[in-house]
């Protein structure tokens, strides 16, 4: 799966899990991309990662970050259109 989140929403859901946490190891896996090389607001933070992983991520957010939440179901959303 792929999950994208804004920067904002990556560094408050960073800072608020637990340093071992597996929501926080996924996290820590995601790379910046500059989605528009002309503009610095126009970055997201990527994370690819399996169903289990992505799952670790939605549970955590839903109890730490729910500002989170809604571009991680989006990623739920696009896997299902996919592959199903």
């Amino acid at each position: 799966m792929v999950i994208s989140l804004s920067p904002t929403k990556y560094k408050l859901f960073l800072r608020r899990t637990t340093k071992y946490s597996p929501a926080r190891l996924t996290l820590a896996g995601a790379r910046k991309i500059d989605t528009h090389p002309s503009s610095k607001l126009t970055n997201k933070w990527v994370i690819v990662c399996d169903r289990s992983k992505a799952a670790a991520l939605h549970n955590a957010a839903r109890q730490v970050c729910p500002e989170a939440l809604p571009e991680i179901e989006i990623a739920f959303k696009h896997d299902r259109f996919y592959w199903m």
